[in-house]
């Protein structure tokens, strides 16, 4: 009988999620019912800026180390594309794939 095992991811000690690649977008399409704080929009597309001013790539929102200590300034205000993001799931796994491949 084959083993499985059952792997608990925890976000708060992740983060990748919420931090691109290099190339990219700037940002995330918001979606009718989306509405994060007026701060991080912009007026003209209604999209949300995810790139911080830093040049890490990581979401405006995103606060503490990746790896280890993070958490979404905004999570009850998070767009559509985040609360849709599982934990675990195939997208999850795929992310932490990338990052392996490039030492982050």
């Amino acid at each position: 009988m084959p083993k499985t095992t059952t792997s608990k991811f925890d976000c708060t000690t992740c983060g990748r999620c919420c931090v691109a690649t290099d190339d990219a977008p700037s940002y995330v399409q918001l979606l009718p019912g989306d509405d994060p704080p007026p701060r991080m929009v912009y007026r003209r597309t209604h999209e949300m800026k995810t790139r911080s001013v830093r040049g890490d790539c990581r979401c405006t929102a995103l606060v503490g180390t990746v790896g280890i200590k993070v958490r979404c300034t905004i999570y009850e205000r998070r767009p559509t594309i985040c609360r849709e993001f599982v934990p675990g799931e195939a997208e999850c796994r795929w992310t932490l794939e990338e990052f392996a491949a490039i030492g982050r």
